[in-house]
């Protein structure tokens, strides 16, 4: 009888701390709503996330340093979700949905990078489970949108294989790629779509632009882990229209030099996106998109422009 009290009294503390955690989540969404400046709001953002982790009931330690790139993303997806359905709980399950796909695509990645089966078992366990969750058209569209996401791997594939070769990109071939590598968005669109009645499509345009932005820093922060592992990056993709190939991967060629040669191209890339996102028009309550838009070039742009 007393062990059978010691787990009630267990049970209810992390009922009770679970409470706590979603008042606490609902108060720092209610402070972001008054904040302007784009800076402060990305800070406090870190907050949300942090949150939602310790709400999280499916953290498995062995993904989670995996996914730790993804931070905007679910905060930003898990902000739509709470914004599109005044529904703290359905924001959460749905954002639980976002967070398995993404971990079954990056575990499939690793798989595939590095040969590991371990990531595959996992990676087909995720998805089973997201299978059980979903019924009807859902099911049907996040099979058709990993087909696709395949089809975009293979390309990739084949683009690094034309720039080993010495092959020169033009400007709208990266920033085509660009966009094609960021879209895994999509997958995130039809969570969204499910759990947001009125749902507006161009909520997910923004939010693609978005990580279009986040994935040129990225590849910026990666270039020179990059040209050691001789894999795709939109930089040298750029440069090799300049300087070649060779000399980049020798090291006659710079990382310095490589962002100074790319610079006009991935410039003007990211001045297209920005202008396609001052174009597309949000409901009110989905204005912080943009916010994040402004702070995502700016900050893509000053880095570029600071690494030369």
């Amino acid at each position: 009888m007393c062990m059978m009290n010691k787990y009630i009294n267990k049970t209810d503390k992390k009922v009770k701390n679970k409470k706590d955690l979603k008042i606490n989540l609902t108060s720092q969404i209610n402070k972001i709503d008054h904040i302007a400046n784009s800076e402060m709001y990305i800070r406090e953002l870190d907050d949300i996330y942090q949150i939602l982790e310790l709400i999280d009931e499916e953290k498995d330690p062995f993904i989670y340093s995996m996914v730790g790139g993804y931070v905007k993303e679910f905060v930003t997806t898990f902000l739509v979700l709470h914004y599109g359905t005044n529904d703290l709980e359905k924001s959460l399950k749905a954002h639980s949905l976002i967070k398995a796909l993404t971990k079954y695509i990056v575990l499939l990645d690793r798989h595939y990078d590095e040969k590991n089966y371990e990531y595959k078992v996992r990676a087909d366990a995720i998805f089973k489970k997201i299978m059980s969750k979903v019924d009807g058209y859902i099911k049907h569209s996040i099979m058709h949108s990993m087909a696709t996401l395949w089809a975009t791997a293979t390309y990739e594939i084949n683009l690094r294989e034309r720039m080993l070769r010495g092959e020169k990109f033009h400007k709208k071939e990266i920033r085509n790629h660009i966009f094609l590598k960021s879209s895994d968005t999509e997958l995130y669109g039809i969570i969204l779509d499910d759990a947001i009645e009125s749902f507006n499509p161009n909520i997910m345009q923004i939010i693609h632009y978005n990580q279009a932005v986040l994935d040129i820093q990225d590849d910026l922060n990666d270039l020179e882990e990059d040209i050691l592992r001789h894999d795709l990056n939109v930089f040298v993709m750029a440069a090799c229209n300049y300087v070649s190939l060779d000399d980049i991967y020798s090291g006659k060629v710079s990382p310095t030099l490589v962002v100074e040669k790319a610079n006009d191209i991935l410039q003007g890339i990211i001045g297209d996106f920005a202008e396609c996102i001052a174009h597309t028009l949000l409901p009110k309550k989905y204005a912080f998109l943009k916010m994040l838009s402004i702070n995502y070039i700016q900050k893509a742009l000053d880095d570029i422009r600071t690494a030369w």
